[in-house]
């Protein structure tokens, strides 16, 4: 505890300060012994007096020492044998990755593994033929009234807008009824109404098109997740919609992205060893960065 005592006083006037032309009065001014003036200077001082209480207990967190000294991350096996192998192997697998990205030639699957490249945050490894094939797909969809499916246009949908591309929110307007509300049929899709909903979040201000398929999406997705509900036979699909209630994908940063169990959805081999592939490299090369610099000092 800190306890501060400020004394502050403020002289007594000069007797002789208050004019008065009368002599008597003078006179008796003058006269004021100096024990009356001590006095009145006592009474007129002011004592201020502050306590300021510093609690300095802290609650221990009781932590233990850290691992991470110097002698330890110079221990570490930075092999860079190591280091060149893995980015062979990374190489390679890019290369593969980007024939069957040329090859590929169903929309659907080419808009799948560009949102599983996205979400494994390897899309930057792809960013040439990703270009490609978005201008290929918009021009698909630039007819608005055209029949489709809820899955594939709201995946469309969200991949080209995330790129840039003006997608206009009518595109929805076949999925709704003559009310311009969104077709209840519409809620036994799980993956389409999964896709409505992440899409609904690269709205601009007055599109009150993607407004309603949020809540309508969010409607259904919450139900589904309550009760477990799988139409799809999908069973990593409840998972997925729980996450994405939690953390929207456009909410969302690419590493973030890897978690919630997620694997690629085309279940390609070649994507997933991929996946597999870059973590590690990465944790190589920041180990051996790190060693290198401390040896530095």
């Amino acid at each position: 505890m800190y306890t501060g005592v400020m004394n502050m006083a403020f002289p007594m006037k000069p007797a002789n300060y208050l004019h008065n032309s009368g002599s008597s009065n003078s006179s008796k001014l003058c006269g004021v012994s100096s024990t009356s003036t001590r006095a009145a200077t006592a009474r007129l001082r002011l004592r201020l007096r502050c306590s300021l209480q510093l609690s300095d207990q802290r609650r221990s967190g009781n932590y233990s020492p850290s691992f991470w000294n110097t002698d330890y991350i110079l221990s570490l096996n930075c092999d860079y044998e190591d280091e060149r192998r893995m980015r062979g192997a990374a190489g390679e697998l890019v290369e593969q990755v980007k024939m069957l990205m040329e090859k590929e030639t169903d929309p659907i699957v080419q808009l799948e593994l560009i949102d599983d490249l996205q979400k494994l945050a390897l899309s930057h490894y792809f960013e040439k033929e990703i270009k490609e094939i978005l201008f290929n797909i918009s021009t698909i969809y630039d007819d608005k009234n055209r029949e489709r499916d809820l899955y594939s246009t709201t995946l469309a949908f969200r991949l080209l807008r995330q790129h840039g591309y003006q997608v206009p929110q009518e595109l929805f307007e076949c999925f709704k009824n003559d009310k311009g509300e969104f077709k209840e049929s519409l809620s036994n899709d799980t993956k389409g109404l999964l896709q409505l909903y992440e899409a609904s979040f690269l709205l601009t201000e007055g599109e009150t098109t993607l407004e309603l398929a949020r809540e309508f999406a969010t409607k259904f997705l919450q139900e589904k997740e309550k009760h477990n509900i799988d139409d799809d036979d999908d069973t990593n699909l409840i998972s997925c919609v729980r996450h994405s209630l939690d953390m929207p994908i456009y909410w969302r940063i690419q590493r973030q992205m890897q978690g919630g169990g997620f694997m690629p959805i085309i279940g390609e081999l070649t994507l997933i060893h991929l996946c597999w592939s870059f973590p590690n490299l990465t944790s190589i090369l920041f180990k051996h960065n790190i060693s290198k610099n401390l040896n530095k000092t």
